[in-house]
């Protein structure tokens, strides 16, 4: 009698191992063999709201936002989605220096641009990033635009 209950935790054990194994493969992000990193838009990979997305776990999101900003293929997007994930760490040094998108107002610019504040949005922007009214200018319409695309897009 006990060689049967031995067998049974035995076939038990086996069959949770077996579950576990399937449940990680399962799980598991691929990237494609043929997926060469340094096509990586890294301007684009380390954008703020795509780094949010990522790191806050929503992946699909991450994935139509780079395809939104890249106008690339799905598979595309994906592979670059999942090594960013998989490599996190990936290439900090071809970080463009001085980004100034890098940072959280990014969120905040974006939300007084789609409200009609651009001007509002300048001024908070310039005396963030410390620059010229002229450079602010340019990077919230930059944002302006990105945003104007993504609407056009999801339509």
């Amino acid at each position: 009698m006990p060689i049967i209950g031995l067998i049974t935790a035995l076939a038990l054990c086996s069959l949770m191992a077996y579950l576990i194994f399937w449940a990680t493969q399962a799980t598991h992000q691929t990237i494609p063999q043929s997926f060469d990193p340094n096509k990586i838009d890294t301007e684009i990979a380390y954008d703020a709201e795509l780094q949010a997305e990522i790191s806050a776990g929503r992946t699909t999101n991450a994935i139509r936002l780079y395809r939104d900003l890249t106008d690339g293929t799905l598979a595309e997007a994906k592979a670059v989605i999942e090594f960013l994930i998989a490599h996190p760490d990936y290439d900090q040094s071809e970080k463009p220096k001085n980004d100034e998108r890098g940072f959280v107002l990014d969120a905040g610019l974006r939300e007084m641009i789609r409200s009609g504040r651009k001007t509002e949005a300048i001024r908070l922007y310039q005396e963030f990033a410390g620059i010229s009214p002229s450079a602010a200018s340019k990077e919230i319409e930059r944002i302006e635009w990105e945003e104007t695309r993504k609407q056009v897009t999801q339509r």
